[in-house]
């Protein structure tokens, strides 16, 4: 799994984007999927790079005068982000994880490699690659 490398609180980033906190949680609940703070054992909000920049540009688009609906179909074009936009993302994730693990396993038979050979080498791999 992927670290976190931003931990900012809700304050820390009101205060970088220049934002009410209150919008910050609009904004969160609007953009499902694409804003995920991480919660403290105490509730609190915990914010990583990747939610601060969708912040950023979704801040970017408003002062351009583009409205939520349009920043939204922004972002599914530029970003390729409509399945969490659709509100289908872990579906449609754990399809395309299947696909993926599917041609790796396809290919990786194709090379005349044993099928038996799949688990040790599922076990052995290297962060990042499936065989």
């Amino acid at each position: 799994m992927p670290t976190r490398s931003t931990n900012l609180s809700i304050q820390e980033v009101s205060r970088k984007l220049q934002l009410p906190k209150s919008t910050i949680r609009f904004w969160e609940q609007e953009f499902k999927g694409l804003i995920m703070p991480h919660r403290t054992s105490g509730g609190h909000r915990r914010y990583s790079d990747k939610d601060v920049v969708v912040l950023e540009f979704i801040n970017s688009q408003k002062k351009k005068g583009m409205a939520l609906p349009e920043i939204k179909e922004e972002l599914a074009k530029n970003w390729e982000l409509q399945s969490q936009l659709d509100g289908n993302a872990v579906d449609q994730l754990a399809e395309r994880i299947t696909r993926a693990v599917y041609r790796e396993i396809l290919q990786f038979l194709s090379d005349g490699h044993n099928p038996g050979q799949l688990t040790n080498n599922v076990n052995t791999s290297p962060e990042g690659s499936i065989l």
